[in-house]
């Protein structure tokens, strides 16, 4: 196996921009810059979506404010495992594809994609069935995430408060290898999303390009994670 790509991932406050001005202070967005396979992407942050003074920013980054230092903590860990999965996918990090997905993971339901049904050369299984490759009906962990008040989101998913509530969970079924486990089912949640990530893309002619760009992964995304699943698990 290849070696990891390296990722870095830094927010910063984006004064190249022109300030909102409230009282004759200059605010700003928050950004964070994203480096992969000697490539650079710079995305606004979803979690912190106001503007924000300079002396803002080094309060927020000061970590004073325990909040603040984990949802700084969540963010990376989302913005890292889109990363790590996009490569694993096309072997490359596209600057576009990951900037899209991103925005796209914060608007869809978990419970949205296809991750139940797994099907290849002929045989078909159900990852919600409490005999399940995962040792586990997946359907469950889901329910885990979920309150009575929101869905959790493909985005909220990724980040790290739940992808460690997620390890936990796991242990507790008497699961072995859990971070492998887990990183299978973070990767069978990204092929599944391809489905609706493909109609997000027909939004205008620069996303329409990259799904022709990328059409052989969209046709075939439950194919490919379902082969390598069945194989690792001799299914």
């Amino acid at each position: 196996m290849g070696k990891q790509s390296k990722i870095t991932i830094t927010h910063y406050l984006n004064t190249n921009l022109k300030p909102y001005k409230i009282n004759g202070e200059d605010y700003y967005p928050i950004y964070l810059q994203v480096t992969a396979k000697r490539k650079t992407t710079k995305i606004r942050s979803l979690m912190f979506e106001e503007y924000y003074t300079e002396n803002d920013f080094k309060e927020i980054f000061s970590f004073e404010d325990e909040d603040d230092r984990v949802q700084v903590e969540n963010e990376i860990t989302i913005f890292e495992n889109v990363a790590k999965l996009i490569i694993g996918a096309i072997g490359d990090f596209d600057t576009t594809f990951y900037a899209k997905y991103i925005n796209f993971s914060n608007s869809i339901s978990i419970w949205k994609p296809d991750t139940e049904c797994l099907e290849y050369d002929g045989k078909k299984i159900s990852t919600f069935s409490k005999n399940s490759i995962f040792g586990f009906a997946l359907d469950t962990l889901y329910l885990e995430m979920t309150n009575e008040v929101k869905e959790t989101t493909i985005f909220e998913f990724f980040n790290k408060e739940n992808q460690n509530k997620a390890i936990e969970y796991i242990k507790s079924k008497g699961v072995e290898n859990v971070e492998d486990v887990l990183n299978d089912i973070n990767n069978l949640m990204f092929y599944a999303s391809l489905d609706y990530f493909s109609y997000y893309l027909e939004a205008s002619q620069k996303t329409k390009d990259l799904k022709e760009l990328y059409e052989l992964l969209f046709e075939n995304y439950n194919r490919i994670i379902s082969e390598k699943l069945f194989k690792k698990y001799g299914v």
